[in-house]
């Protein structure tokens, strides 16, 4: 057909790499904030599916079939390990597992784009637990290795001395934004809390139940 779209080229194994980067710099400020199988099964699915021979990739049937398994698997366990799940601790756990998980399908730069777009948004969870310059500067190097991805995705590096380019340049744009950042500090003003919310994990509630029984009022 003349219209029919092309299909997509495979992403080459340096990007693949500088997305692999990307989300385990991502996952790993939040390895103490979350429980430890759930760092093992995140982190664990990138370094396995990078270790895997680029010849050799899972097949289609099993990644259409075994990756919703494991993320149904994951949803329990985070259910079962925390008691409930529409809180912050259970969705970020859940976020940082669902990231590893697609790691293992990307194999198409459109998969690379929304893989990128995931792990920027578990680098702002990690500000959920706390807001102090120290946390910015943990993420600091996941915005640097951001760039450098971002870069990779449009155009592999074929040479090593390749690498080095991209994160020099994300560096650069860092530095030319600190004037602008210093100067929105002094002027707008401090919200008195976040722009975002989460209901708390251990916070109680008052009023009447919808379970009762004699002696627990």
């Amino acid at each position: 057909m003349i219209f029919a779209r092309a299909p997509a080229s495979p992403l080459a194994r340096s990007q693949l790499v500088w997305l692999a980067a990307l989300v385990l710099c991502a996952q790993l400020p939040l390895w103490r904030q979350l429980p430890i199988w759930i760092s093992a099964v995140g982190s664990g699915l990138v370094v396995a599916s990078l270790l895997l021979p680029a010849d050799r990739p899972l097949p289609t049937r099993v990644r259409r079939w075994l990756l919703p398994l494991l993320a149904l698997a994951v949803a329990i366990g985070i259910r079962v390990s925390f008691g409930y799940f529409l809180a912050r601790d259970p969705c970020v756990a859940f976020l940082c597992a669902l990231v590893g998980i697609k790691f293992v399908e990307t194999r198409s730069p459109r998969d690379g784009g929304l893989l990128a777009c995931l792990a920027l948004f578990l680098v702002l969870t990690q500000f959920f637990y706390g807001q102090s310059i120290g946390a910015a500067v943990v993420a600091l190097p996941t915005v640097l290795v951001l760039g450098g991805a971002l870069a990779a995705l449009r155009e592999a590096p074929a040479l090593p001395a390749a690498w080095s380019a991209p994160l020099i340049a994300t560096a650069r744009m860092l530095l030319q934004g600190i004037p602008l950042a210093a100067l929105l500090f002094i002027l707008f003003p401090r919200l008195a809390g976040p722009l975002w919310g989460a209901p708390t994990d251990t916070g109680a509630s008052s009023g009447l139940s919808d379970r009762m029984a004699p002696g627990t009022i």
